[in-house]
């Protein structure tokens, strides 16, 4: 098991086709079923869980809040 990782190194337009060279390796991933099950735990109690306050120090909040102004 493992992942195939793709590096795009170049693009290219012929004929009004686009598309990109890419350098490819494979990285191996030693399976750990008991890590991989803690994993989807954890993603799950996050999505059904309550949202989170927001304020002033909420990261979240502020990127929304500068992104609005930016498009303003």
């Amino acid at each position: 098991m493992g992942l195939l990782v793709w590096n795009p190194n170049a693009a290219f337009d012929v004929k009004e086709k686009q598309g990109f060279f890419a350098a490819q390796h494979y990285l191996p991933v030693e399976r750990d079923e008991a890590q991989f099950m803690a994993l989807i735990e954890d993603l799950i109690n996050v999505l059904e869980g309550d949202f989170p306050d927001s304020g002033p120090k909420c990261p979240t909040c502020n990127y929304l809040i500068q992104r609005a102004e930016i498009s303003n």
